[in-house]
């Protein structure tokens, strides 16, 4: 049973930082934008597992592949080049045909259609060709599509991928008129019909959304939205059947007459004196003529008579505009061949005027000299000044560079070059990507904060964005470059923290290299356009893409010029070979298993980078017995370049094994492992010859208590009921709504209505502080005798939102804990504090964490929440247990010590050898819930027999021997398990 209420909340002045972060900017996120990676406990959601390296093998050559585990694409092979037959040079006039030719012929191989992409791009950098298709559905563009191509000049084809989607079905005619669609793009937005602007994009788009191992596929209108008052950009994709935003991401990302012109402006920090220096690239006005500065900031003009001699901060490249002062103009007049010097100081103009229209024409050049192909920044950026204002800030759309609150005296971000070198980096990745096809730019927030700071401090050869930027402070500045921080241990909401990570590699490169050199490649591995929605494989996209940069041959199996430097650099920040080793590594876990007479098979995928010194080495499955205090190690043999296994050994019944992988990398001179998670290790683990003992799942009264003498809330108790889906709707101040799970409406038994809850009570917006937890609440399980199992576990299922309100110090804690002494005193299992909102089981093996002898076990779950200011809860919080179990070695049916119900069930199946058809006798005292399933002696489920209410009295339930497919079962042993009310018998029949 489902119910559901809807709670409000407007979040102003007490909104924490997470929340601000997570909801800022009225974006609206793809699930793969927003970052999911835990750090208490270091697991991934799969959104961020959605992405894998592979090798890939066959007679055309060898590719490490970054498979995408959503569409099932490869997205990038490296490694052995294929050769396009009968093009041994790729010219202008050729490059077309060759790139059609090797996607036809390698169709099976990129996993697409011919027929249903079209070309988006041909771009040569450097003897290289980068060529571009998308998907189209039914003639309309699959936006997040892409086939790439990377062929050398010999006509190697050096590295390709694609990212098609194979299964799309869905009507490409709107039922939402474009008006109305306009209308949903700008909700929640402070959009001014008079003067702010939203303009519909001529197509239409399939955009796939990826969550929770699932795609779905909308048709959409595509807007882009420009608010005047408050400097915001936006794309916006709705969907054009149900006027749902789908999409709405910030395209804002938090900088002969002799003439002369200088001006005095910092050179590389705020807090630099000021120097004079000449003025390039701006225009000069003499009477009609227009004049334009060179490098030296001169120019010369042809007059017979005194004129009138006027400037502003424009010129072709840049134009400087203060919002909210008078635009600064020198007036003066010229004589005839007598030199003129305009100097631009403090009596003329503001200084922070001088400073980002010299250094935009500075960056500007510096990027001409790089690349004389880009055309992207040929045109007059324009250069906003806000002088108002406390909280200062930079800002690029793209054309438009924002600096906020220059006025202001306790910060220099218009004077620090390396904040507009920063913001110019930004409009560098969206301009070049739009260039090159990508119509959105680069997507992926981290790598672009990382490219803007590796631009920023590539320019000056600092790793310091913003420094000088605080008078205050002169040691404090906005990010440092030199840093240790890794993937994915120092993730953050913060893009702008995520980029230190990539840009972090950059550096690191540059200090082991040349300053030339990390220009070039950082600059010239956007062609590639590395970029996804996801950060690891976004990350793991720039270390391909930087490599297919330094190649020099069209080979990159034979390795590349600065490929160990690369290599090592990323792998400083956990982006070389432990991303691609972690994401390398397949292996579908071993299941529960009843065999003890035959060892167990190990069998795994795990594969290196590129050269010998990247390969793993010394691979083996590590396993213990005993959750490691002892364990032992078995060398796996190798199948082929990438497969491998290993054998643990046989183990007698009531055995928990637990086990995981480890390599040896030469190049990094250290051990690596695998399990369940990453990067903290979980081991992967199995039982063997594993029985229930008992199972509850709440749907009855079983002898669980609530309360303790520890608990002190007095609303939001834990209760046995039926829960009630709750949603929390968080108001940011703009009107725009962001729903937040705060407690499902679905217990986690299958046709089940009941669990432990915190409160399964709804209510309307303003009565949702009385029923959370305000304090300790617990409840308890009865005293279970447990003297007669062997070696037993216990678990169960758990959904647990924990949303702080006030601070990071807010959380709410759910708390697992035991006793072996019928609750006179209680151990320590588990604490949780962070937000969980889906069902997750845990289990435990109960020798852990006490002395069984005494043969009694209880265990106790608790919340714990706290009051803030004006009395509301530090943290929105619930909790739900459900589905309680505990398993043994043996063949003990478990019942509590203080049970009273006296159920005699008796039950009886026949024929035993079963053949085709059995029957199942069972004498029920009372009515009851009867679940009747069947398991292979692997402990593998069958097949279910029966699973609903019965009522008092004898019943007879016929069953064929057929599993779930309805395959007749093969001869051999299997068990048939009996549950009643929570109560488990296993019993072995024969099949032939």
């Amino acid at each position: 049973m489902k119910k559901s209420i809807t709670y409000i909340i407007l979040l102003i002045a007490l909104a924490t930082a997470a929340i601000a972060q997570q909801f800022s900017r009225n974006e609206i996120l793809l699930p793969e934008q927003k970052t999911s990676i835990s750090k208490s406990d270091g697991t991934m959601n799969s959104s961020n597992a959605s992405f894998s390296w592979q090798k890939v093998t066959n007679t055309k050559g060898s590719w490490s592949v970054l498979q995408d585990n959503f569409s099932k694409s490869g997205v990038r092979y490296f490694g052995t080049p294929l050769k396009i037959k009968g093009f041994d040079k790729i010219t202008n006039k050729n490059i077309l045909d060759a790139a059609n030719k090797f996607v036809s012929e390698n169709a099976s191989l990129l996993k697409i259609n011919p027929a249903n992409i079209e070309l988006v791009r041909i771009t040569e950098v450097n003897k290289r060709w980068y060529v571009s298709y998308r998907q189209t559905y039914k003639g309309l563009p699959v936006l997040l599509s892409e086939i790439e191509l990377r062929i050398f000049s010999n006509g190697n084809v050096m590295a390709f991928g694609a990212e098609y989607y194979w299964d799309i079905n869905l009507s490409t005619e709107p039922t939402l008129s474009p008006e109305k669609a306009m209308q949903s793009s700008i909700q929640g937005l402070q959009f001014d019909v008079k003067k702010d602007i939203v303009l519909k994009s001529p197509n239409l788009y399939i955009l796939p959304i990826k969550e929770n191992s699932n795609i779905s596929y909308h048709l959409t209108y595509k807007f882009d939205i420009d608010i005047k008052d408050s400097f915001e950009k936006y794309f916006a994709f709705v969907d054009a059947h149900n006027g749902k935003v789908l999409w709405r991401q910030s395209q804002m990302i938090n900088v002969n007459t002799p003439v002369e012109v200088k001006g005095a402006v910092k050179l590389r920090s705020g807090d630099d004196n000021d120097t004079i220096v000449p003025f390039p690239n701006q225009n000069v006005y003499v009477g009609a003529k227009v004049l334009l500065t060179d490098e030296e900031g001169k120019s010369q003009v042809d007059i017979s008579d005194k004129k009138l001699i006027m400037a502003t901060f424009s010129g072709p490249w840049a134009n400087v505009v203060n919002s909210d002062r008078t635009n600064s103009k020198f007036s003066d007049s010229i004589s005839p061949s007598q030199p003129f010097l305009l100097s631009w100081n403090n009596t003329n103009s503001f200084k922070q005027e001088r400073n980002v229209f010299y250094h935009a024409n500075f960056i500007h050049n510096y990027f001409k000299k790089l690349d004389t192909s880009l055309k992207c920044m040929d045109f007059q950026l324009k250069i906003t000044l806000i002088h108002d204002g406390n909280s200062p800030n930079a800002a690029s759309s793209g054309k438009e560079i924002y600096f906020i609150a220059v006025g202001n005296t306790q910060y220099r971000f218009a004077e620090s070059p390396s904040i507009l070198y920063h913001e110019y980096g930004h409009s560098v990745n969206n301009l070049l990507y739009q260039a090159l096809g990508r119509e959105e730019g680069m997507i992926n927030m981290s790598c672009h904060e990382a490219l803007a700071d590796a631009t920023a401090a590539l320019v000056l050869d600092d790793e310091i964005i913003g420094r000088g930027a605080f008078v205050s402070n002169p040691n404090q500045n906005i990010r440092d470059l030199n840093n240790t921080l890794k993937y994915p241990d120092d993730i953050q909401q913060d893009s702008h923290h995520n980029g230190l990570i990539l840009a972090g590699a950059y550096w690191d490169l540059r200090k082991e290299t040349s300053l030339e050199y990390v220009r070039h490649l950082t600059h010239f591995t956007r062609y590639g356009l590395p970029d996804d929605p996801n950060i690891g494989k976004s990350f793991g996209e720039w270390l391909v893409e930087s490599l297919v940069t330094d190649d020099d041959d069209g080979d990159l199996s034979n390795g590349t010029p600065h490929y160990n430097n690369i290599v090592r650099c990323f792998a400083k920040h956990n982006i070389g070979t432990e991303l691609f080793l972690q994401s390398t590594f397949k292996h579908t876990p071993l299941s529960n298993t009843d065999d003890t007479e035959n060892p167990y098979k190990v069998e795994f995928m795990l594969s290196g980078l590129l050269g010998e010194d990247n390969r793993p080495d010394s691979v083996a499955v590590v396993y213990s017995t005993d959750n490691f205090r002892t364990y032992n190690k078995i060398y796996a043999q190798i199948q082929n370049s990438t497969d491998y296994f290993a054998f643990i050994p046989k183990q007698p019944r009531g055995t928990i094994v637990y086990y995981y992988v480890e390599t040896y990398i030469k190049s990094e001179n250290k051990f690596f492992t695998f399990s369940q998670t990453y990067p903290e290790l979980t081991p992967f683990v199995f039982l063997v010859g594993y029985r229930t003992a008992l199972f509850d799942d709440f749907e009855n009264e079983r002898g669980w208590m609530t309360g303790s003498t520890l608990d002190n809330a007095t609303k939001g108790k834990w209760e046995r009921a039926i829960p009630h889906e709750a949603i929390l709707l968080l108001n940011a101040g703009n009107n725009q709504m962001y729903p937040l799970p705060l407690q499902t409406g679905q217990q986690h038994t299958p046709n089940g209505t009941m669990c432990f809850v915190t409160d399964g009570t709804g209510g309307q917006s303003q009565q949702m502080m009385m029923y959370l937890p305000d304090g300790r609440t617990s409840f308890y399980s009865p005293v279970y005798d447990i003297s007669n199992l062997k070696n037993p576990i216990f678990k169960f299922w758990r959904w647990f939102s924990n949303i702080p309100l006030f601070s990071q110090t807010g959380y709410a804690t759910f708390g697992v804990e035991a006793s072996f002494d019928n609750g006179n005193s209680w151990t320590f299992i588990k604490e949780i504090k962070y937000n969980e909102d889906e069902w997750t089981q845990d289990w435990y093996r109960i020798e852990d964490y006490g002395d069984i002898s005494s043969g009694t076990f209880q265990v106790r779950f608790y919340v714990i929440n706290s009051i803030g200011m004006w009395g509301m809860p530090n943290s929105f919080s619930e909790a739900l247990v459900d589905d309680f179990e505990i398993l043994t070695g043996n063949d003990v049916i478990l019942s509590s010590v203080e049970e009273n119900d006296k159920v005699s069930n008796q039950y009886d199946i026949f024929p035993n050898p079963i053949s085709n058809v059995a029957n199942i006798s069972i004498s029920l005292d009372k009515n009851a819930f009867v679940s009747i399933s069947i398991y292979d002696i692997l402990g593998q489920q069958i097949n279910t027999i029966l699973n609903t209410n019965l009522e008092i009295g004898n019943h007879i339930i016929p069953f064929s021997a057929i599993d779930k497919f309805g395959n007749k079962l093969t001869p051999g042993i299997y068990f048939i398990n009996i549950i009643v009310d929570g109560k488990t018998i296993s019993t072995k029949v024969i099949a032939y």
